[in-house]
């Protein structure tokens, strides 16, 4: 069974939709780092079903992607992800999704929504050709939640930790560094909690895979400032 959302990215990224600023001896020793005039700054990333850059969330079975008939692809027209950054140099990356316009294949746009419930995502970089984490941060007794109307289904996405799977490059675009995240995250636990959803049975894994691009903006200007991970 495949489930595509053009989110959670992740790439993403604590209820306080900003950048999470750790210490250095984090243990994976790697770092994001932007060049804005000053310590603060914006960080946005994006996705798109009508580009290349856009995440796929799939149900796993024995370890591979399943697929099922009853158990569609579901796509959003626009996903984006957004926070502060308050240090020019962080370990860590916070940042708040947000969905627009979701569907599963071949019905209407809206007959899904992606509830995001003030969940989030960081991202921990890695050092090298490391694969960095992600987390899902949630508010207590919260989860993320995608209802699919038609058949009253709901699978729900709880918080959880230290996830790998995301390896950034940089690129450029404008003339300014920006970031790509490549995503293959896998073992991520939802759970289908209501609708035809249950009958697939209800504690389930998933893996997240596919890209974002991620975007330094001056936090006074909106100007795209350079952004580089180490």
């Amino acid at each position: 069974m495949k489930l595509k959302i053009l989110g959670l990215a992740l790439l993403a990224l604590a209820a306080t939709s900003a950048f999470a600023v750790t210490n250095a001896s984090g243990t994976l020793g790697g770092h994001f780092v932007h060049e804005g005039p000053g310590a603060n700054a914006k960080i946005v990333a994006h996705e798109s079903k009508l580009t290349e850059h856009k995440l796929q969330f799939f149900l796993l079975n024995a370890g591979a992607h399943t697929t099922n008939a009853n158990f569609k692809a579901i796509e959003c027209e626009k996903s984006t992800y957004e926070g502060t950054v308050t240090a020019k140099t962080v370990t860590s990356i916070t940042m708040a999704p947000t969905y627009t316009n979701c569907a599963t294949t071949g019905e209407a746009t809206g007959s899904v929504h992606v509830h995001v419930n003030g969940c989030t995502y960081t991202f921990t970089s890695a050092a090298g050709a490391n694969h960095g984490t992600v987390d899902i941060l949630c508010p207590a007794g919260k989860a993320i939640e995608i209802t699919h109307t038609p058949q009253g289904c709901t699978i729900k996405v709880p918080a959880q930790t230290a996830l790998s799977g995301i390896k950034y490059d940089t690129v450029v675009e404008n003339n300014k560094h920006s970031l790509t995240a490549t995503v293959t995250v896998n073992t991520i636990t939802g759970h289908f909690e209501a609708g035809l959803c249950v009958f697939l049975g209800t504690n389930q894994k998933f893996e997240m895979v596919g890209s974002v691009t991620i975007t330094g903006l001056d936090h006074a200007t909106g100007a795209q400032i350079p952004i580089t991970q180490t």
